[in-house]
């Protein structure tokens, strides 16, 4: 059976919508009744299966593995973007604070994310983990075109 939430928050003029689907997210900003941008991320319990293939090719131990993921869970990070023309206006800071909030409200401690450059419009790999870098993330992975990077969110 799938549970289905929706709510909102409005703050300044932007008003934040949340759909919960099971142990899916997705928080909407809208401005003047369109869609701006949005953060959509999913807890995953169980952490080990997501990071087997690292360990096996001995690029994470097991001991790094327990150190970064304790409870042998996160939550994933799936998607965040601005639409054109309103980017560099802090609203995908205020996503980011608003999926580490809802996270730490329901227990989390740990965020995994896969910083990947969107498109022709979207910040370059080092800008784009940069950014990260502000909420605490750390490079787990570096591939060159894309980072894995994961945060304890309670030092945040």
């Amino acid at each position: 059976m799938k549970i289905i939430n929706i709510f909102e928050e409005v703050m300044n003029e932007v008003q934040y919508t949340y759909t919960v689907v099971d142990d899916n997210v997705t928080i909407n900003a809208i401005k003047n009744r369109n869609m701006i941008g949005k953060i959509s991320f999913e807890f995953i319990f169980d952490a080990y299966r997501e990071f087997e293939d690292l360990i096996q090719r001995g690029e994470m131990t097991d001991q790094e593995y327990e150190t970064i993921f304790p409870n042998d869970r996160f939550v994933k990070i799936d998607y965040l973007n601005i639409i054109d023309g309103e980017k560099g206006k802090g609203y995908a800071k205020e996503l980011m604070k608003k999926a580490i909030a809802y996270a730490k409200e329901h227990g989390e401690r740990v965020l995994y994310l896969n910083a990947s450059p969107m498109g022709f419009s979207g910040l370059n790999i080092n800008d784009l983990t940069g950014f990260y870098n502000t909420f605490g993330f750390q490079t787990l992975v570096d591939s060159g075109k894309n980072v894995e990077m994961y945060a304890n969110i309670w030092n945040i």
